[in-house]
This record gives structure tokens, C-alpha cells and sequence, in this order.
């Protein structure tokens, strides 16, 4: 029906399909670093040419102790020069030596110091685990990691192991996470936007030393009190709008800019111990990790879907593998107010190929023009592109209700949507962006995101969204990512 080849430039798999290509740049710049080194030292060798008449100056310290015994003789020549007189006033003028030198220099060239820290955006607690219920199913346990009992309830014991404990709960960008660490031995960690790209990491050890790390380089290092015997420290990391910051005992110790800011990634609570290599036993190198918390931007948490135990998203999966997909009447009103996506894995029906557009041909008549979309020659033909435009590029073929649509996107910025099911009552949308984030939408409201390896310099992504028979899917590059189903 049409070519296939690894020479086309876009393919589309489309029953009814609204693709949306959203650039949006956003440019960090940071601030000069302000010296304390004066940019004009005034000079310190008088001139020949003679000033305004000086006026004298009186000081507290008188110049010459009289005598009881008058003389005519003076003790002093006058001169023109003028001396400098050593004063109790303080003066205005600055001096030659610098109050405070900057000695933190970031090893990475894009973070630098933040002069004047701006206030951390409003945050609000998406996840809160106390570990009291022993419930352990959201996170990843590794070697070395054991609930015990602690305090009232339970904590996370780590014992010479450098494995992460990570949070199963996807990936976040915007995000602060913290938590509280009894420390014995070793450094405690927590780990922020964790993927391909690295992490940021910041620690603490029971020295009070505490570090914060981009992609395992140095960054910055500050002392605080060590903390007493038996005595808890709270650790924060926060990565949000390009700052990242560091608090203990919620007083921020770290704020630095970072102006080529990782990518979202995964969140872990991690341990850093010195484990000999040489065969020799381990020192009893070992600390408590309790009463951790994620937050994410109050004007994002809608980003996010509501923080749920793992164990309960897999007794759903176990639940709707059981029922047939079977195509279902229009919910009612009351069932589409009450109902919410579910994750499942079920496979899509057999699909059979309606309509497929190179754009090679050039022509467009089947698609509404829209600002900002122009056809260009790419690579052995043609295919869209758009710059700053977030209006829709709308295929004009009707309606369609279980559909899929697939194309391939070349992403420079911004994001690469597909649409389906446009209509009053909202639609089905998928993108990927730069990064790798996928995400589901519905009608707006965020159903679930995923990472997935962002595309190398000049590499095509192919999306596919399907809505079939009541279950949502998206994959990437032929790899299902994503498989929700929508009762409503």
C-alpha cells in the first residue's frame, strides 16, 4: 500500500490521529559570580602636585606628649607631605585585602554558586514511607539492605554494601527527597534523577562532612558538627528549576546552579562504604535510613499519578488478566466520574493498516494547516517540521474510535505528541521528549510516564499510540512502554 523503506521519512499508522510537535526552548543563564576583590584599589603613593588645602583631622591620640618646659625650638619640621595617621574611626575607603576569598571552585564547568539564593519553589509530599508496616514492596531491595526494628517501628539497615535501595516508583525531575540517618560507619547518600546521564548525589558521614555530586564528580563539600553518639541527622536533596541544594537538619548547606541539569530519573537511598579489597574482613561499617519522603513542585504534583504500593498495581494486573478485552458501551455518566486507569498488560487485537503518509508526494491535503508547520525536504523526501508552535497538525479523515497511530520524530526540542480521540470530551495523547520521558494523557490529566534512553544526535524515534478495546498503549522504537486500561 505504500513504502517501507529505512529511507522514508515519516510513517503513519492512523485511523484518526492529531500529531503534535511542541518545541519549547528554555535557556538558564547563571549569574556572574560576584569577587570581594575591589575592581579600583586606590593607590597608596602621594603626588607631587599639591591638593586642596588639607583639613586637619583631630585624633583621640594626641601626636606629642608636652613638656613641662617650653622650647623654641620646634621637635617637628612641618613638611608638605602628609602623613597617614593611624584613626579609632573607621573609614569609607577599601583596602587592598579582600574580606572573604572564594576557596569552593566547582570541578564541573556548568554548576557554579548561586550569590543570592531564590527561594525553593512551593513543594508538596508526594510519597511519605515511614517503614513502620514493614511494607517493602516499593522499593528495590539489594544486598546488604534489611528492615529492622527501630525506635517505635522499623528503619533500613545497611551493612558494607554500596548497592542502592531504589524507590519503584518512576522517574521524577523537579523532586527534593529526604530522609533521616542513624550513622555508625560509612557516608549515607541520597540519589535524585538517576539515569544514563548519572545522578545527583548528596551524603553525609559521621565525621558531619557532607558532599554534593553531578554524575559522580565533586561539586561541593561543607562541614557541620558531627553528630552525637546515638543522635539522628536529617538529610535533604532537592533538584528543582536548576538548583540543586543540600540541607541537614533543615538548615540548607549547599545550593548550587546547575545550567545543563540532568535529565528525570529515578530516586534511590544509597550507602558509600571503604570495603577491602585485598580479602581481609570488613570493618562493622553500618548505618539506619528511616522516615524518607519525596516532594515534587505544587504546581506539577499533577504530573505525577497518586503514590500507590506496588503490591496493589500487581494484584490489579493479576485481576485484569483474568477478563477478556472485550469492546465496551459508552460509560455512564456516574462510572466515568468514579472510574480511574489501571495499569494492565494485555495484548493489543489484530490491526489491519487504513492510511500511511510519507509526505514524500508533498501533498498536504490531507492534513489542516497549522501555525508554525511546514513541509522540508528531509532526508530521500520529506517530512513535517515545526518551530514554536503548539497548535495540532489535524488529519482531516473523520472520526475514529479504536485506532493506532504510529510516527517517526527527529526531536531537537521540545516534545513529539500524538493524538487520537480528539473530541469536546478531551482526547488520548502520547510524547516523548529529548530526554526520553514518555508520558500517557488523558484529557489532560497525566495517567503515566516512562523513560526510556534518549535519542543519540540525529537518531529518529518512532512513537505508536493505540486506543483499542478499553486498553491505552504506547511503545517506542517497537518496545511497549506503556499499557493502561481506561474503564471510562
Amino acid at each position: 500500500m505504500s513504502k517501507l523503506s529505512t529511507h522514508s521519512v515519516t510513517r503513519l499508522l492512523v485511523a484518526f490521529m492529531m500529531v503534535f510537535f511542541a518545541l519549547s526552548g528554555v535557556t538558564i543563564r547563571a549569574q556572574d559570580t560576584p569577587t570581594d576583590v575591589p575592581t579600583d584599589p586606590p593607590t597608596v603613593i602621594p603626588t607631587d602636585v599639591p591638593t586642596d588645602v588639607p583639613t586637619v583631622i583631630p585624633t583621640d591620640v594626641p601626636t606629642a606628649v608636652p613638656t613641662d618646659i617650653p622650647t623654641d625650638v620646634p621637635t617637628e619640621a612641618p613638611t608638605d607631605v602628609p602623613t597617614a595617621a593611624v584613626t579609632d574611626e573607621p573609614t569609607a575607603e577599601v583596602t587592598d585585602v579582600p574580606t572573604a576569598a572564594a576557596t569552593d571552585v566547582p570541578t564541573a564547568p556548568p554548576v557554579t554558586s548561586v550569590p543570592t539564593v531564590v527561594p525553593e519553589p512551593p513543594m508538596s509530599v508526594w510519597l511519605s514511607d515511614s517503614f513502620d508496616s514493614s511494607d517493602t514492596s516499593a522499593w528495590a531491595s539489594t544486598a546488604g539492605w534489611t528492615l529492622v526494628p527501630s525506635e517505635s517501628g522499623s528503619a533500613w539497615q545497611v551493612s558494607n554494601s554500596n548497592d542502592p535501595l531504589a524507590l519503584l516508583k518512576g522517574n521524577f525531575f523537579n523532586v527534593a527527597v529526604q530522609a533521616r540517618f542513624l550513622l555508625q560507619g560509612g557516608s549515607a547518600e541520597l540519589v535524585v534523577r538517576q539515569s544514563e546521564a548519572g545522578n545527583y548525589t548528596a551524603s553525609i558521614d559521621a565525621t558531619g562532612l557532607v558532599s554534593l555530586y553531578r554524575a559522580g564528580v565533586l561539586l561541593q563539600q561543607v562541614q557541620v558538627t558531627p553528630a552525637a553518639s546515638g543522635e539522628w541527622r536529617t538529610l535533604r536533596l532537592a533538584a528543582v528549576d536548576g538548583l540543586v541544594r543540600v540541607a541537614v537538619d533543615n538548615i540548607e548547606v549547599i545550593a548550587l546552579a546547575d545550567s545543563a541539569q540532568l535529565p528525570t530519573g529515578s530516586v534511590a537511598i544509597a550507602g558509600n562504604f571503604v570495603i577491602p579489597t585485598d580479602g581481609s574482613a570488613a570493618p562493622e561499617n553500618t548505618f539506619l535510613a528511616d522516615d524518607f519522603s519525596l516532594s515534587v513542585k505544587t504546581n506539577e504534583i499533577q504530573l505525577y499519578p497518586t503514590a500507590t504500593p506496588v503490591a496493589t498495581l500487581e494484584a490489579t494486573e493479576a485481576t485484569i488478566t483474568e477478563t477478556p478485552a472485550t469492546a465496551t458501551p459508552a460509560a455512564s455518566p456516574e462510572a466515568s466520574a468514579t472510574s480511574a486507569p489501571t495499569a494492565v498488560s494485555t495484548a493489543e487485537p489484530a490491526m489491519s493498516l487504513l492510511l500511511s503518509d510519507t509526505f514524500d508526494s508533498g501533498d498536504t491535503s490531507a492534513w489542516a494547516p497549522a501555525t508554525g508547520w511546514t513541509l522540508v525536504s528531509s532526508e530521500n523526501g520529506k517530512a513535517w517540521q515545526v518551530s514554536n508552535s503548539n497548535e495540532p497538525l489535524v488529519l482531516l479523515k473523520g472520526d475514529f474510535l479504536n485506532v493506532a497511530v504510529q510516527a517517526r520524530f527527529l526531536l531537537q526540542g521540545g516534545s513529539g505528541k500524538l493524538v487520537v480521540r480528539q473530541s469536546a470530551a478531551g482526547n488520548y495523547s502520547a510524547l516523548i521528549d529529548t530526554s526520553g520521558i514518555v508520558a500517557l494523557y488523558r484529557a489532560g490529566a497525566l495517567l503515566q510516564q516512562a523513560q526510556v534512553t534518549p535519542a543519540a544526535s540525529g537518531a529518529w524515534q518512532t512513537l505508536r499510540l493505540s486506543a483499542v478495546d478499553g486498553i491505552l498503549h504506547v511503545a517506542v522504537d517497537n518496545t511497549e512502554v506503556i499499557t493502561v486500561a481506561d474503564a471510562a
